[in-house]
């Protein structure tokens, strides 16, 4: 007997969701040999005075709107990398270096349910917080998303980031489903706020192994 869907759509965030951080450091590392950088010392720039003194103010979030492109992201990156290290590079990919993409780990496990979810008809999203790789100004792309979501939403593109409720809506409309069939999952306590605002079902994630136990129980049946 077929399973009865409460549910239309499921809407997943990228980051700490479908890819890790802490699971994808080996690509910073192979940018930093393949460019004889010293070891750390992207993140060190990422997150140092140099780099924050010089992006103009709110540069992250115009930049994951749209306004800015990792190009130019680039740029200033650059110049804050060679003054806390004393390098004189032209211009360094970071943000931009999206060849090494395909060298990203992904959570298999959650992907697989992706899958799952497609086959049993309930239409799965990713919504995503990125930015323009170039001035062509086509977002970012991830390579082989495309199997795994009906649906693709990235911020650069829809010109508004989340927290805010009308990229929500701009997904719920295309989705064409009511908030309460759609489960949304996001590690992010802001965005599932604003989710839940929405009237959207919310799992927030701690880890990859209890949002799929939490999403099995949402669901009221297993995914195997």
């Amino acid at each position: 007997m077929p399973i009865a869907l409460k549910y239309k759509a499921v809407i997943f965030d990228y980051g700490e969701v479908i890819w890790m951080q802490s699971r994808n450091i080996h690509v910073y590392k192979q940018i930093e040999e393949d460019n004889n950088l010293a070891e750390n010392s992207l993140v060190d720039t990422l997150t140092s005075s140099e780099l924050s003194q010089i992006l103009p103010a709110m540069f992250q979030h115009n930049l994951l709107i749209g306004q800015y492109t990792a190009e130019e992201f680039d740029e200033f990156f650059t110049k804050a990398y060679n003054k806390k290290f004393g390098t004189d590079f032209k211009k360094l990919k970071f943000f931009s270096a999206i060849e090494y993409d395909k060298d990203a780990i992904y959570e298999e496990a959650v992907l697989h349910m992706c899958l799952i979810l497609r086959e049993m008809g309930i239409k799965t999203a990713l919504m995503l917080d990125t930015y323009h790789v170039d001035d062509a100004r086509k977002g970012r792309k991830l390579p082989g998303m495309d199997k795994y979501f009906d649906y693709i939403f990235e911020s650069c593109l829809e010109g508004v980031k989340k927290p805010d409720p009308k990229f929500f809506k701009v997904v719920l409309d295309r989705l064409d489903v009511d908030p309460s069939e759609v489960i949304f999952i996001d590690d992010a306590k802001a965005n599932c706020n604003t989710a839940k605002s929405l009237g959207m079902n919310v799992i927030r994630v701690e880890n990859s192994f209890d949002m799929l136990e939490d999403l099995q129980e949402m669901l009221g049946f297993e995914l195997d």
